[in-house]
């Protein structure tokens, strides 16, 4: 090679502002989390001079918009600070009407930093030092490919049938893995919900280590749900634990799940979540499970009742009727029913014991105003036919309703079994 070429070389180099090999410019790049779906990453652009990211903000009518004078990069254990921004004035506020909705309602913004070091590969956007801010972790500029999933994570089991539910209780311990790639690692913060008793809820948070694991260890009274939320809600999971077991929950960032953005149309693709542990099928399977709900909150669902004997027998012909499009569905796998129709008894649990708030929620849409409202009223003997759910069934506890077990009048139905 000559000695014109290699400064040629060199000089291209320099030009893009990064290491050879990455792309100067990346159009969509992957982030391992985000916090907000408003906002939307056009593109990073790298020079000798700048770093360049492209916005585009989501209108919501009824909010503000604005961006923070200390928005910042991170990246290889620095700090950039934001410098220059074009379409946006950082620091003022902006509110939303329907009627300045420009375009299409949304609003592109350029952001300018300081050029990022040219080794630097993942990068963090951070809005500002307190919460509510968006945030971008683990911004991936060598423009690489992710790999979407297909099916059931490696090393998750499927199970033929939903288990019985663990009624005993034990020191669970959930550690909770995720990935380096981002210069600031979020506080993680989880919630347990076991139903509405003294001492059955309970909250705790903690930062991960260099290496990306937080652990977690609490008393868990029974099968119950585990709520977990990374960083500024980044990212949020549910997943079921069992009393006394140790869990393992990775956030994949290179196997995606494909959604669509609730703004743009524009795919977007979601980390996947990857449990170890008893409950990992049934982790699976929940976020995918076929439609068969009740809505007790919908205008429709028991329109004109008076007496909390005619609520009952509208929300028990609207199980009947669910649970027959359940029964029929040949399509479904043993446990996917299983969870289906635990899902569609916990509804109706739900509708029962919510009666009131839920007729007094639909008065008030319909007529602006809740004055007026009568209320709602509900015997023991309304409750009676809750009987055909098996409530002495454990596998309620798979249920998202399952703190409705607890309501005075569903347990006095179980003889407080």
């Amino acid at each position: 090679m000559g000695r014109g070429l290699r400064i040629s070389l060199i000089l291209c180099i320099l030009a893009a502002g990064c290491r050879p090999g990455l792309p100067a410019v990346v159009d969509f790049p992957h982030y391992a989390f985000r916090n907000s779906t408003t906002l939307e990453l056009m593109r990073v652009e790298r020079t000798d001079t700048a770093t360049v990211f492209s916005m585009r903000a989501y209108y919501i009518p009824g909010w503000w918009f604005t961006i923070d004078t200390t928005t910042c990069l991170y990246a290889d254990g620095r700090r950039y600070p934001l410098h220059a921004a074009s379409g946006i004035v950082p620091g003022t506020h902006e509110y939303i009407r329907e009627a300045q909705l420009p375009g299409e309602g949304w609003r592109d913004f350029k952001l300018y930093f300081d050029p990022l070091s040219r080794a630097a590969e993942h990068c963090d956007l951070i809005e500002g030092e307190s919460t509510g801010g968006f945030h971008f972790y683990g911004i991936d500029l060598t423009g690489r490919p992710i790999r979407l999933a297909a099916g059931f994570p490696d090393g998750v089991t499927v199970s033929a049938r939903l288990p019985e539910a663990c009624r005993e209780p034990g020191f669970t311990t959930v550690r909770i893995h995720i990935p380096v790639t981002q210069q600031v690692l979020p506080i993680l913060c989880i919630a347990r919900t076991e139903g509405r008793r003294p001492g059955m809820t309970g909250y705790a948070s903690a930062r991960f280590d260099d290496d990306g694991i937080a652990v977690f260890r609490f008393r868990q009274r029974q099968t119950a749900r585990t709520h977990i939320v990374l960083g500024d809600n980044a990212v949020s999971a549910s997943i079921w634990t069992l009393p006394g077991e140790t869990a393992e929950l990775y956030w994949v960032p290179d196997r995606r799940e494909l959604t669509v953005s609730r703004f743009s149309l524009r795919e977007d693709l979601a980390p996947v979540l990857r449990y170890e542990g008893a409950y990992a099928a049934i982790n699976e399977e929940y976020g995918h499970l076929p439609h068969y709900r009740l809505h007790p909150e919908g205008p429709d669902f028991a329109p004109g009742v008076q007496t909390g004997a005619e609520y009952a027998a509208c929300v028990r012909r609207r199980y009947a009727e669910e649970r027959a499009r359940l029964d029929a569905d040949a399509s479904l796998t043993p446990l996917q029913r299983d969870l289906a129709e635990v899902q569609l008894k916990g509804d109706a649990l739900r509708a029962m014991c919510t009666a009131d708030e839920s007729q007094r929620l639909q008065y008030a849409l319909e007529h602006g105003t809740d004055a007026g409202y009568r209320p709602l009223a509900l015997a023991d003997a309304d409750f009676a036919w809750l009987t055909v759910l098996d409530l002495t069934d454990s596998r309620l506890l798979f249920s998202d309703a399952a703190e409705y077990l607890y309501h005075p009048a569903v347990w006095r139905l179980t003889d407080n079994k």
